[in-house]
């Protein structure tokens, strides 16, 4: 090592290292965009198979069954209640009992 660096051999060996160094992170960008510029090939995991897209359409069938059944129940309850008073008082009722089974407890008091 002593010699190396009085000959100044030991610059050209880091400049060697740092140019394989910047070759190799060339040749990974290169990788990466031609990776990037190709159509990535379904494998079989990634490929849906027909028994998966049909499982898929059961799902999205019964999500879509359940979604109409809670807007029919929504929309009973409107029809009972009423849109404008509905809401209100359902929710002046949630926070009045509360209230009111404190107020009698404190009276027992």
């Amino acid at each position: 090592k002593e010699e190396e660096e009085k000959t100044g051999d030991w610059k050209a060996h880091i400049k060697g290292q740092m140019e394989e160094a910047e070759e190799k992170a060339r040749r990974e960008a290169e990788e990466k965009e031609k990776e990037a510029e190709t159509p990535a090939a379904e494998t079989e995991e990634e490929a849906l198979t027909e028994e998966d897209c049909r499982e898929l359409w059961r799902i999205i069938q019964g999500l879509e069954r359940e979604y109409k059944e809670m807007n029919s129940i929504a929309d009973d309850w409107f029809s009972v209640h009423g849109k404008k008073t509905g809401c209100m008082a359902a929710l002046a009722a949630m926070t009045l009992l509360p209230l009111g089974a404190l107020y009698g407890l404190y009276q027992l008091l």
